[in-house]
């Protein structure tokens, strides 16, 4: 998320067709990154790799096959549905909302739409669904099971069928850094590779969003807003109400 929040203007830039590829990658580059993971950049990957050059090395992570994907997919979203539930009742809405409307900041706007646009065109609306129901949203992610293993497939094709296989590696994390290390010709770690924001991992979320400088600005945007609105509130009613007191007296 930080990185994303770092670039999120030139991502929104590129997609509006303002800014080219290119430019993407200076804004990567000048922030010290020489990678991409995550989205946006992993399903714009294709016109990363063509503007990098052929010798790009590109990593394709994969799961044992489809099913293993969609088991661990469907329970990961439908978790962090439930965890911004109570009762049924949605309250992860809020925020949604409150990130829409620019209530906590222009960094959190930004990825709310960039957010919302990569995954609306290249993967399930299903997941930024403004619902104040669980049920909903879940059913919904449910439902979109053939459409997104036909994703899933048909992305993995493209990538093995564009990239060169020298510069491609087919990696399952089970495989372990060794596969990894060998085609970025780098030693082996004598450490296992780390594995957070599993599904189940509830602690995880909760220390990156709330530790993250990020989130705490946008609290503090969000905090600022609501006291703006408590004033303007309280100025409205005493508009109202010592007219009519003078009146009465």
């Amino acid at each position: 998320m930080d990185t994303m929040s770092n670039i999120s203007k030139e991502w929104l830039e590129y997609l509006d067709g303002k800014i080219t590829i290119n430019d993407i990658i200076e804004a990567y580059e000048s922030r010290g990154f020489d990678s991409n993971q995550d989205i946006p950049g992993n399903y714009h990957w294709e016109e990363l790799y063509q503007a990098l050059g052929p010798e790009t090395k590109v990593i394709l992570t994969v799961r044992d096959d489809t099913e293993r994907w969609w088991s661990s997919y469907v329970k990961f979203f439908t978790q962090e549905t439930e965890r911004a539930g109570c009762g049924g009742f949605n309250y992860g809405n809020f925020y949604s909302v409150v990130m829409s409307w620019g209530l906590m900041g222009p960094d959190m706007e930004r990825i709310w739409q960039l957010n919302t646009r990569v995954l609306t065109e290249f993967s399930d609306p299903a997941v930024m669904m403004k619902s104040w129901s669980v049920k909903t949203i879940v059913d919904a992610i449910k439902a979109s099971e053939p459409g997104m293993k036909q994703r899933y497939d048909a992305h993995n094709a493209k990538v093995q069928a564009t990239i060169p296989t020298e510069n491609l590696l087919v990696w399952n994390l089970k495989d372990g850094w060794e596969p990894v290390c060998n085609f970025l010709g780098k030693s082996v770690p004598d450490k296992p590779i780390p594995r957070e924001n599993q599904t189940g991992d509830l602690a995880w979320g909760e220390e990156y969003l709330y530790e993250d400088g990020m989130m705490v600005k946008a609290f503090g945007w969000l905090l600022m807003y609501l006291l703006l609105i408590i004033i303007l509130i309280i100025a409205i009613a005493m508009a109202i109400y010592l007219p009519l007191r003078y009146k009465s007296d």
